[in-house]
């Protein structure tokens, strides 16, 4: 018997998650549950009026990154072989106004940023370009999702 999961939800994750599962599993069962879908215009329904990108707040060492690197292959495969997914890789810049110990973005496990090497590394910002009232900030390839064209894809 294949397996069968459920999705609560059809904005950005919930569809992300559909689609993984899928590209696993191609004989499960995939139910989506929603109060809105793709093309909806309701002001609750946030996916249809919001943007996206893929910026990990996990540093749990553990499931939680896992999970945030699925989603940065994923959508790094979207972006490179469906243009017309609204996928689009993007440097995203990052700025803090404490030290970089002082921040939480390190794994404790590790004292590392865990995505570094999944994004091809960061690239410190130089300091004559940071902000006023920063300390440091870095750069890395990310994702925007273009949602207007993602949902309905």
């Amino acid at each position: 018997m294949p397996a069968s999961f459920l999705i609560i939800g059809a904005g950005v994750i919930g569809l992300t998650t559909a689609l993984e599962l899928r590209a696993r599993y191609p004989a499960a069962c995939i139910a989506i549950a929603a109060k809105y879908l793709p093309g909806d215009s309701a002001p609750e329904y946030a996916s249809a009026w919001g943007g996206a990108n893929w910026f990990p707040a996990s540093r749990d060492n553990g499931k939680q990154e896992q999970w945030d690197a699925i989603t940065y292959r994923k959508f790094q495969h979207i972006s490179a072989t469906r243009p017309e997914a609204g996928v689009i890789l993007m440097n995203i810049r990052a700025y803090y106004e404490k030290a970089i110990d002082e921040v939480g973005i390190k794994t404790e496990a590790t004292g590392k940023i865990w995505f570094d090497e999944l994004v091809g590394g960061l690239s410190e910002i130089p300091d004559q370009e940071l902000p006023e009232g920063t300390v440091f900030g870095f750069e890395f390839a990310s994702f925007v999702i273009d949602v207007q064209r993602y949902l309905p894809w």
